[in-house]
């Protein structure tokens, strides 16, 4: 059974000549390098995902966005940084300080805090009487 790499740009599956999915250290995924053709409308900023799918399977293993785009004369290579590298690179500062929060909430501040969405309803019924986010966003 063969396993495809699909990548979707802006939430539309695209063509791609080759993807590359790069980790460091423990982490999910921090980079991505496709190249596609040079007529794509490709921005900075716009959202990427990329998902193997075998069979029936399907699982994502990479959400982030643009940050570069190199244009050569046949095709463009695009760099793609992960959601976790950027809340690994946004440091909270000053200190927030939350009292008598959800952890949900307090997770959503600080993900809305590094410039991302966050996607859940999930509530855990749990109140933290108090909590200090300092360091960057992933840290937390």
């Amino acid at each position: 059974m063969a396993v495809v790499m699909e990548v979707y740009l802006g939430g539309v599956k695209i063509n791609v000549y080759r993807a590359e999915v790069e980790k460091s250290e423990k982490r999910a995924a921090d980079t991505c390098v496709f190249r596609c053709s040079r007529g794509l409308n490709v921005s900075f900023g716009q959202s990427v995902k990329v998902r193997l799918v075998s069979g029936v399977n399907v699982q994502y293993i990479f959400s982030g966005s643009v940050v570069k785009v190199d244009k050569f004369y046949d095709y463009q290579e695009v760099t793609a940084f992960s959601d976790g590298a950027k809340m690994d690179s946004v440091r909270v500062f000053p200190a927030k300080v939350y009292i008598d929060k959800a952890p949900e909430f307090i997770v959503q501040d600080l993900v809305t805090y590094a410039g991302l969405t966050y996607g859940s309803t999930w509530s855990s019924g749990v109140t933290i009487s108090n909590y200090e986010a300092v360091g960057t966003v992933g840290e937390n």
